[in-house]
């Protein structure tokens, strides 16, 4: 019998300007596997198009933290609680009408 996927999202809509929702389970086409993303959202909840990202340092570093030398040099319009090393910002991109997901 093959182990039972565990539901790990947390969604956080009161923290930050947009939704976050960390580690929503997508399954693969081949259904012989998942992969964990964030998701972030405009607050308003309509339809948006997304952006979808995948970055190489893994999806839950904080640029912050990965390379603080680097991150100081950002416009501070380009950075945010969830920004992370080469992928867009959600922050940015939320407020202006898309969403982000990071595999």
């Amino acid at each position: 019998m093959p182990n039972e996927t565990q539901d790990l999202v947390v969604v956080d809509d009161t923290s930050f300007p947009y939704i976050f929702e960390q580690n929503v389970t997508v399954t693969l086409k081949s259904g012989r596997g998942l992969i964990r993303c964030n998701v972030y959202r405009p607050k308003d909840r309509r339809r948006v198009p997304v952006l979808v990202t995948y970055g190489p340092y893994g999806k839950d570093i904080h640029y912050r933290d990965f390379h603080p030398k680097s991150f100081s040099e950002v416009n501070p319009q380009h950075r945010s609680a969830h920004s992370a090393w080469e992928t867009p910002d959600p922050a940015f991109w939320t407020s202006h009408g898309y969403a982000v997901v990071r595999a």
